[in-house]
């Protein structure tokens, strides 16, 4: 087995952020490529919400920005030590974004944080649980510690 590039979508929780020493140990172990992955949802999609089209523009903006100014930050206090690392934000459905961007990308696997049942923990679980099922590649679950919630 060769694991060239890894898949770490993240929604900035604490779940996902037990899995970031999960990707740094195992891109360590096979010199392997990073891709941060960061999905802005597109909440006008088949909702059934009216939100007029210019805050909807200002909210994706702003999305976007705050999402770079994370992975950067990522980058540069968890990652500073990798060369290969790619910072990506797409809009979109998140489990779509994650299942395509794999295949697009021939990406070997994918490391993702889950987490309990409280709070938006359930938003990103069902998300891991449809990546799981979609993914081409192999997909590790990486559970946040006890106590800890999205």
């Amino acid at each position: 087995m060769n694991i060239t590039h890894i898949l770490y979508p993240t929604d900035f929780s604490e779940g996902s952020a037990a899995a970031l020493n999960y990707v740094k140990a195992i891109a360590k172990q096979y010199d392997a490529e990073i891709s941060l992955l960061y999905a802005i949802d597109e909440i006008d999609k088949g909702k059934g919400w009216y939100v007029p089209h210019t805050s909807l523009d200002e909210f994706y903006k702003e999305m976007e920005t705050e999402a770079t100014k994370k992975l950067e930050h990522y980058c540069y206090e968890e990652l500073r030590d990798f060369k290969k690392v790619n910072r990506v934000i797409i809009k979109g459905s998140p489990e779509e974004v994650v299942v395509k961007y794999a295949k697009e990308k021939g990406v070997d696997l994918i490391v993702m944080g889950t987490h309990d049942r409280s709070g938006m923990g359930f938003v990103f679980r069902s998300v891991v649980e449809k990546v799981i099922k979609k993914a081409e590649c192999p997909v590790l679950c990486v559970k946040a510690p006890a106590g800890k919630t999205a």
